[in-house]
């Protein structure tokens, strides 16, 4: 979600914790932390480019060939569903 006051882009972060290992991405770093440790930095301004390039490549070429799209419409009305469900609590405990 953005709000006002907040960077356009926020940073993704993620941690996910287990008993053999964990990973994390932080900024602009993925990395797996453990038995094994390793780490991986990635561009994000370019992998996001690259995702929406992608995705509006894709359902163009479903246009073109009347192919199904990965996702179905109404996965993405669910999604939207939700996101303004969000957005509607948030508004409700400001």
């Amino acid at each position: 979600m953005s709000a006002p006051g907040c960077p356009p882009l926020p940073a993704d972060t993620l941690e996910l914790i287990g008993t053999a290992g964990s990973v994390f991405l932080r900024d602009q770093t993925l990395s797996l932390v453990g038995s094994r440790s390793e780490s991986v930095s990635y561009d994000l301004a370019e992998a996001y480019q690259q995702s929406y390039t992608n995705a509006i490549r894709h359902f163009a070429d479903c246009l073109r060939s009347g192919r199904p799209f990965e996702t179905p419409a109404i996965d993405h009305l669910e999604t939207l569903k939700l996101v303004e469900a969000a957005y509607a609590l948030e508004t409700r405990q400001v």
